[in-house]
């Protein structure tokens, strides 16, 4: 293959990873998909477990399948400096005792001019998220389902113990 044509091929590659890469989602959003065997209920319980290691729950939408986490704020001196982030979990179900979770992150940010360390009078817009909550969730909650080899080797000696 010549190397103009070569180099027209891997530019086009490049250009549709890219626009697949950022047509879906918001861009203000960090969101990640993980499939799991278990079910509803358990994975249910051990998510809202973990969000409430680091947020208070806002919403429990069983039926939806939603759950949604209090806005972590931090209050800036300036503006532009203040920032709150949520995520939101979401199962879906993709056969029996299989689901879906998407996990996003939103971050907003206060533009509050005049009093930007007053809650009350923040003003939030959209801004780029990080995806560290999303991610600090994600971590807890992958270690709550399926615990350390040496969790289990303990917690196995322990009931171990205990029988004799």
């Amino acid at each position: 293959m010549p190397r103009c044509a070569l180099i027209g091929v891997l530019g086009l590659a490049l250009a549709l990873a890219t626009a697949c890469e950022s047509s879906g989602g918001n861009k203000y959003e960090e969101s990640w998909e993980d499939s799991y065997d278990h079910s509803f209920d358990f994975l249910w319980e051990e998510a809202q477990a973990s969000i409430t290691q680091y947020f208070p729950i806002a919403v429990r939408d069983v039926d939806n399948r939603r759950l949604v986490s209090d806005w972590d704020t931090s209050l800036g001196y300036f503006s532009g400096q203040g920032r709150r982030t949520r995520i939101t979990v979401e199962f879906e179900e993709i056969g029996p005792s299989r689901f879906r979770m998407k996990v996003s992150e939103e971050t907003q940010e206060n533009t509050e001019q005049i009093n930007p360390t007053v809650a009350s009078e923040a003003s939030w817009e959209a801004t780029e998220s990080d995806g560290a909550a999303a991610s600090r969730f994600r971590i807890n909650f992958e270690r709550r389902i399926n615990p350390p080899e040496r969790w289990r080797d303990e917690a196995e000696k322990s009931a171990e113990g205990a029988g004799n």
